[in-house]
């Protein structure tokens, strides 16, 4: 299955903001959203509903997913996701109608809600920031985006003045699971280069219930990988490489848990007794090539480009306890094949124009059985 989408966007936006400071004083800058606009602007300048959980906010939580973290903020609901947590929707939509983006690339796979979040593919260890933005955003982002985006923006350095070696490390429990989390990051860093790698896991066991017995398929492990690199080419002028792989195992959705006096005949047969849905594992593969240059001129343009390459792979498969295997399976890899381009410029001191297009080609490739020995 092919699916090929290009949207492109141009908004006209007005506002300024003037600071001035002195060099001694300690300033508390405002807290700004790159996703609403689509370029950096103050969120209080921004006609949008937007919620932004910093990295202190996360840091602090014991959050296992992004469900976890966007619990009760406001125009936001969670929906139990099985073994993985929970995934966030926009209240009163489905979730298919909220974009999820991973820096700004889309998560893209065509699977019904109900068997998989893809907010899940990332480690929440990882998460440098969250923005969430409520409302139509299809102008800016194309399908998917009528409901809201929440985009996830991952860890990563900056450039430094003299060459600095920084680190970050995490490592907790829980005990109502078992679970054991750990996570490191390091970033070398000069004038002209950053490097970032960060390596993140998560083993737990299954959930303990209030009477003291386990929740049995609750437990779950995943692992990921990131690694970045910037070069600065020139004052206002970079590159970026970016490669990340996320990989759950052993994901079981036991609200498709079901029990069945008989056997169900149709197109999608289920055979007598407890009938469980369950993902063996779960991978997303991501590659990306970018480009940032701010240019001079009254106009002040800055042009933003990159190519990337997504991989999703999931396994798709029901058990049955009574049969002790698997009725059903569907192994199906979601290849998404992407570029962006996006220019903004300031033709006058209280308006900025922003003209942009994203396309990408999405292919499935679902290998599926159905039926149990001697059928």
């Amino acid at each position: 299955m092919n699916r090929v989408a290009a949207t492109a966007a141009v908004s006209l936006a007005a506002g300024v903001a003037t600071a001035v400071t002195h060099a001694d004083e300690a300033v508390l800058l405002a807290p700004v959203t790159v996703t609403a606009k689509g370029y950096e602007a103050l969120i209080e300048e921004t006609p949008r509903s937007v919620n932004v959980i910093e990295a202190d906010t996360i840091q602090r939580t014991q959050a296992r997913s992004l469900g976890d973290l966007l619990r009760g903020e406001p125009g936001l609901a969670v929906a139990v996701d099985g073994s993985v947590g929970l995934d966030p929707i926009i209240r009163g939509l489905k979730r298919d109608q909220v974009l999820v983006l991973v820096d700004g690339v889309r998560i893209n796979a065509l699977q019904p809600p109900g068997r998989g979040s893809l907010a899940s593919y990332v480690n929440v260890d990882l998460i440098e920031r969250i923005e969430v933005i409520r409302g139509p955003n299809s102008v800016l982002y194309g399908s998917g985006a009528m409901g809201g985006v929440i985009n996830i923006i991952t860890r990563g350095g900056d450039f430094t003045d003299e060459p600095e070696l920084n680190g970050w490390s995490r490592l907790g429990y829980t005990s109502v699971d078992d679970g054991v989390r750990a996570a490191v990051g390091v970033s070398l860093s000069d004038p002209r280069n950053v490097l970032d790698l960060s390596i993140a896991r998560l083993d737990t066991n299954d959930y303990r219930m209030g009477d003291g017995d386990r929740l049995d398929d609750s437990a779950t492990e995943q692992t990921a990988l990131s690694l970045r690199y910037r070069r600065q080419l020139a004052e206002g002028h970079e590159i970026q490489f970016q490669a990340q792989r996320d990989r759950r195992e052993d994901v079981w959705y036991l609200a498709s848990r079901n029990f069945r006096d008989e056997e169900l005949g149709g197109p999608f047969p289920q055979p007598e007794g407890l009938n469980t849905h369950y993902a063996p594992e779960k991978t997303r593969d991501l590659l990306e090539l970018s480009y940032t240059g701010e240019f001079g001129g009254s106009w002040a343009p800055r042009l933003s480009a990159s190519i990337y390459r997504q991989e999703l792979e999931r396994g798709n498969y029901d058990w049955n306890r009574e049969l002790a295997k698997d009725y059903r399976t569907s192994d199906t890899d979601f290849d998404t094949d992407g570029a962006r381009v996006q220019l903004e410029f300031s033709p006058h001191p209280q308006h900025v124009v922003l003209v942009g297009a994203d396309t990408w080609k999405l292919e499935a490739s679902p290998v599926s059985f159905i039926g149990r020995e001697g059928t």
